[in-house]
């Protein structure tokens, strides 16, 4: 295209319209002086103009004197938390954090340690959903510690999974502090999120009127008349389609001038956005083609790290030897615009059509190139296990891609908890593998897990015995030992005790003659476990024993506070309340300071239910009273109504069931 007609043509065209949703952002931002502010989610079709009216509200947010912060989730191309990746380095910048703290946002902020400019050690891990709402409820306090109001903008949320959760547990803050939170998500890809998300006043945004398109023609041709009629008719109002179509124009017609009073040419007449698009990018030479598509293929974004590192191993996919020359010519072919700092697609629909485009042979080379990239631009972060295994895999290496998938694998069932996803990531997996391939044995132990955690006890006894078959068979006794433990777990759960008794033991001495005695002390508490369904205390009493000594010796602090409470119980079962009540005070230190939230409502819970029984009312109260407190904050209604009949039987104001029963 001409340089002259981009010359002439707005890099952001100016906001047209909306003026009753835009009155009600100015309306959130007028409660910011008053110390509170409000949750806003705008939706509508692609290409409506969300990210746009995004852009307007951050620029207004400027003008109250708000700090803005933009976040934004991305569609097969982000890492773990993507949507809060931009947001947090700005406050962890500025905001003063414990090393615990720092340590537990590292799972969005990799490189905290240089923003922080002192060493951060990782915080130590916790098993099951404690980890990931630690995660959340440090965020909390980060924007809890916030003195200047925050706007905070939050795009294509229709692509979010766990963002959402922080998003979520956010939500109450702007009730009570001086923040602002709008979103923005694609309803024809996510119709649901406004009942996902039932906190967030809900803006919709419809086509543009025949108003606000004639207002749009003006404000970029001068005029409207000549066009508007055909406009109308071709783009049915949709933002981005409009402006797509008053550039094809002009390039047909030569110009902006001339194409306000040139006749709407054939070509034209009945075209489809796909076809502007196509159009647009046949405007960049061929040479800056194959890097546009690696480009496309990783983010919205342009991430100029993973372009240098993809140049450098792969010299090929560009034969200019300068990635400044080949972002003007994306400029000036209007592919790119200019978000803040760094280069961007003018629309993710524009990227969308680059992707479709690619031919099938050129598809695993750029994802390789990609994946390279990533691994060693950022090789100590977890968070983009996703996106490697999906690019090592659509890069056809399986070992690469088997990699990666285990380690979601083991985030989705060790940390999220989505036991489902897991079960389907896992069974897949195995497609992957040879019958014969003793890795194999880990994937089995794992679908064997995912079963007695979810109550398919058939499923936990079919692989769990594949898993132990198969590891005999390869020596690999460690995998042997985790499947004889599925399966004495299962069978406790189900009443069978002898079986369970002898799978457990199988399983301790594997881990004995291993010499892991991490695995012992696990096999130690899950024989306690037995023992106390069995109602044998004294054998319970001393397999956990056992187990904490470990435990404790091995700096293994989740599973030490875990058996303390353990010991709890059963000092509690064997009429020994004053040691019951030492253990949990014990365990409820080492919780916190794990800042494991759920543990510490666990603990206060336990302790207040003991001293109710003990006729310690006063402090049984003060403890009752934190656990729900801690409760409500991570959300969990269950416990919180738990803990709301403990203290409605034990300080009467209406029906509770009996406390016998809740010590029980």
């Amino acid at each position: 295209m001409p340089a002259r007609i981009i010359d002439n043509f707005p890099q952001r065209t100016p906001f047209i319209g909306r003026d009753a949703e835009m009155g009600r952002v100015k309306a959130a931002l007028d409660q910011l002086s008053d110390g509170t502010g409000a949750a806003l989610l705008v939706g509508g079709q692609s290409g409506v103009g969300k990210s746009r009216f995004l852009a307007e509200a951050h620029a207004h947010a400027v003008t109250v004197g708000a700090q803005p912060l933009t976040g934004q989730a991305i569609v097969g191309g982000g890492a773990r938390y993507q949507a809060w990746r931009d947001v947090l380095p700005a406050l962890v910048s500025t905001t003063p954090l414990t090393d615990l703290e720092a340590g537990i946002l590292m799972d969005i902020v990799p490189n905290i340690s240089m923003l922080l400019g002192r060493y951060i050690p990782e915080a130590t891990p916790i098993s099951g959903t404690g980890q990931h709402q630690r995660l959340i409820e440090t965020v909390v306090e980060l924007f809890t510690r916030q003195t200047r109001p925050i706007v905070l903008c939050l795009d294509d949320l229709h692509w979010a999974s766990e963002s959402l959760d922080v998003l979520d547990s956010l939500l109450p803050l702007t009730q009570t502090r001086p923040l602002v939170i709008i979103g923005a998500y694609q309803s024809d890809e996510r119709p649901e999120l406004p009942a996902r998300l039932p906190d967030m006043q809900h803006i919709p945004l419809a086509p543009f009127s025949s108003g606000e398109m004639s207002a749009l023609c003006a404000a970029i041709l001068g005029d409207d008349q000549p066009i508007l009629q055909g406009l109308e008719r071709i783009t049915g109002g949709n933002a981005f389609f409009v402006v797509e179509f008053i550039l094809a124009l002009a390039e047909e017609a030569g110009g902006l001038a001339q194409a306000l009073h040139a006749p709407l040419p054939d070509s034209l007449q009945a075209v489809e956005i796909t076809d502007l698009l196509e159009r647009r990018i046949g405007r960049l030479p061929a040479w800056g083609l194959p890097l546009l598509q690696l480009a496309a293929m990783t983010d919205r974004r342009i991430d100029l790290k993973i372009i240098d590192h993809a140049l450098l191993v792969h010299p090929d996919l560009m034969e200019s030897d300068s990635i400044e020359a080949w972002l003007d010519a994306c400029a000036v072919a209007q592919l790119f615009e200019m978000s803040g700092d760094a280069w961007q697609f003018r629309h993710d629909t524009l990227r969308d059509e680059v992707i479709r485009h690619i031919a099938a042979d050129s598809l695993p080379i750029l994802h390789r190139a990609i994946a390279e990239a990533i691994e060693s631009l950022y090789p100590d972060d977890r968070g983009r296990a996703e996106v490697l295994m999906t690019h090592w895999r659509l890069a056809g290496h399986p070992e690469k891609e088997l990699h990666y998938t285990g380690m979601v694998i083991e985030w989705l069932l060790w940390t999220k908890g989505d036991y489902e996803q897991a079960n389907r990531l896992t069974e897949y997996a195995l497609t992957r593998l040879p019958e014969k391939d003793a890795r194999r044995t880990h994937l089995l132990n794992h679908l064997s897990e995912i079963g007695w955690r979810t109550g398919d006890y058939a499923q936990t006894t079919t692989y769990g015995e594949q898993a132990v078959a198969l590891g005999l068979r390869y020596k690999a006794y460690d995998k042997v030992g985790r499947g004889y433990s599925t399966l004495g777990i299962a069978a406790r759960l189900q009443g069978d005790y002898a079986a369970s008794e002898k799978h457990l033991n199988d399983s301790l001495a594997i881990h004995q003659k291993n010499n892991d005695d991490i695995e012992e002390a696990n096999s130690l508490s899950n024989l306690g476990d037995l023992f106390v369904q069995m109602g044998e205390y004294d054998k319970a009493w001393r397999l956990y024993q056992r187990a904490v000594k470990i435990q404790k010796q091995r700096r293994e602090h989740q599973s030490y506070a875990h058996n303390l409470h353990n010991l709890a119980r059963v000092s509690k079962l064997r009429k020994d309340s004053k040691r019951a009540q030492r253990y949990l005070k014990d365990a409820l230190d080492i919780s916190q300071s794990l800042k494991h939230r759920y543990a510490i409502a666990v603990g206060q819970h336990a302790l207040g239910v003991i001293m109710l029984a003990d006729g310690e009312k006063l402090e049984a109260r003060s403890w009752l009273q934190a656990a729900l407190e801690n409760f409500m904050l991570i959300r969990d209604q269950n416990s919180a109504a738990l803990v709301r009949a403990t203290l409605a039987n034990a300080f009467p104001t209406d029906d509770a069931p009996p406390l016998e029963k809740l010590v029980e």
